[in-house]
């Protein structure tokens, strides 16, 4: 996504950038105008705003809703976006089978075979057949089986699959002139004869600077779908080859024994040891049809410290991303609290406090399942702060969200987004191809928390009487305004456009905190 500032030259590589969407030379006047106006009205109001996520978002949301109207004017006949059906061949599809090889730990090639349905199940098999370790994810669940037949479980809870095509958005968000493609740094196309070749590095996921990942796709010319995939993540100014995936069997349905990994026992929970010794595997997913490993920070853990004030985060105040392939997380942050920093890679709540309130600019780069005093050591010994778990016993509130069975409209969007953006009349809230559960909770988390979420809260999706809980899984689109800022408002609009409804509930639970000092 371009990151314009208010400078007119970005407005007008903008305005170039919405044109060559729909293949026209030059903006209209009418659309040129329309921005304008819309950009002089946004930037009046903008210092009483706070920019939720980055600033290109106020520009971002004026200059899509301009796209639309131009879009509805200016495309009859015009050709569509090239890589859209790609995207949506590939979401069409009901399973699929993949072979190849992915960097390992210690720089050799692991053999890899994949199957996946389009539920989000997916089984991976890699190292020597005669001796490989097998993972099947899916249903809320990771078993692990090894080589030596010990099988593993950890039960992952409800969360939301996505869908092919989502995970293949996340990766290939372009359109038909390169030098407009979404979200590029580099990109390329080449005609291979009866095959496409698609070449592609976005942008950072924080800061105005190129990614660490190179995308290279090769599709059918005539079924637009994948066939073979490779990717390269730089370090230390070299590319360095992480995967190759040949896709094949596209709709051949896989042997449904193949995602309940034969007979035997259903498998021992998984310890802390088991999960920091397995850690690749927990990463398996849907996303590993596409990037299935990616490098292993030596040791198991990079801490890299940056510096705040450099061009590539000029202009966006302060910022966090976490960006998680094959079991390493790659957690960002710019000018954030250190509570944040810490609670972010522990995933417990920090406790308030001075040492909390300092500000970090940090890289951290870490395999995912390892224990969060690991994961936080390299920051906290940086800046001599010692962090504390204690557990408390404190009463909770349970949201408990059912739906009444009325029929939920999908999303008619081509590509997911989300905005939410925050001031004195109170928010706003846009989405697009979102799954109703990740909108409820949004809202939640962008709401003034007062009555019966005073205090701590956790949300729950149930079946209700006249619908399944997976209708939360729903993607959908939604726009909307919450001016009193009550989460309780916000959430009306949800049961008034999807059915949603919910329950309150008190409960007594065990809470791990984090104490920093």
């Amino acid at each position: 996504m371009f990151e314009p500032t208010k400078n007119p030259d970005d407005r007008d590589a903008l305005l170039a950038h919405l044109a060559a969407q729909v293949r026209a030379a030059r903006p209209p006047a009418d659309l040129q105008a329309t921005v304008d106006e819309a950009v002089a009205a946004r930037l009046a109001k903008a210092p009483g705003w706070r920019r939720v996520r980055r600033p290109g978002l106020l520009w971002a949301a004026v200059l899509a809703a301009a796209a639309v109207a131009f879009l509805l004017v200016a495309t009859p006949g015009r050709e569509a976006i090239v890589f859209a059906d790609v995207i949506d061949a590939f979401g069409r599809i009901e399973s699929v089978r993949a072979e190849g090889w992915f960097r390992g730990e210690d720089g050799a090639r692991v053999p890899c075979r994949l199957w996946a349905r389009d539920s989000g199940d997916v089984r991976m098999e890699y190292g020597p057949e005669a001796a490989a370790t097998t993972v099947v994810a899916g249903g809320g669940r990771h078993l692990v089986i090894l080589p030596d037949g010990r099988r593993l479980v950890r039960q992952d809870g409800p969360r939301w699959r996505p869908g092919f095509d989502q995970a293949l958005r996340t990766i290939f968000a372009t359109y038909d002139d390169p030098e407009t493609w979404h979200g590029h740094w580099e990109s390329a196309r080449a005609d291979l004869g009866d095959v496409e070749r698609f070449t592609y590095r976005g942008r950072a996921s924080l800061g105005h600077h190129a990614g660490f990942l190179r995308h290279i796709l090769d599709v059918d010319k005539a079924t637009r779908l994948p066939l073979r995939a490779e990717v390269h993540e730089l370090r230390d100014g070299r590319w360095w080859p992480l995967s190759e995936l040949r896709y094949a069997d596209y709709n051949v349905p896989p042997a449904a024994e193949l995602f309940v990994a034969g007979p035997g026992p259903g498998g021992e929970v998984m310890t802390a040891d088991d999960e920091a010794a397995q850690w690749f595997a927990l990463g398996v997913g849907p996303a590993s049809l596409h990037v299935p490993a990616v490098l292993v920070p030596q040791g198991g853990l990079e801490v890299e410290w940056l510096d705040p004030d450099v061009p590539e985060y000029e202009g966006m105040g302060s910022g966090a991303s976490v960006v998680a392939y094959g079991g390493v997380e790659t957690s960002t942050f710019v000018r954030m609290p250190l509570g944040t920093v810490v609670q972010s890679l522990s995933r417990m709540p920090t406790l308030p406090g001075e040492a909390a309130r300092q500000p970090v600019s940090v890289r951290v780069r870490a395999k995912a399942a390892l224990p969060w005093e690991v994961r936080t050591r390299g920051v906290l010994a940086r800046l001599g702060v010692a962090a504390q778990e204690t557990t408390v016993t404190e009463t909770a509130t349970r949201l408990v969200f059912m739906h009444d069975g009325r029929t939920v409209a999908p999303s008619t969007e081509q590509f997911p987004r989300q905005s939410v953006r925050a001031g004195q009349d109170g928010y706003h809230f846009e989405f697009a191809r979102q799954p109703l559960s990740f909108i409820v909770e949004r809202v939640l988390g962008n709401s003034r928390h007062d009555g019966a979420l005073a205090g701590p809260y956790v949300v729950e999706f149930a079946a209700g009487e006249r619908a399944r809980a997976d209708v939360f899984e729903t993607l959908v689109d939604a726009e909307f305004s919450n001016p009193t800022s009550r989460w309780e408002d916000g959430l009306k609009h949800l049961q008034q456009e999807f059915g949603v409804h919910w329950r309150v509930e008190t409960m007594q639970r065990e809470s791990r905190q984090i104490v920093l000092r």
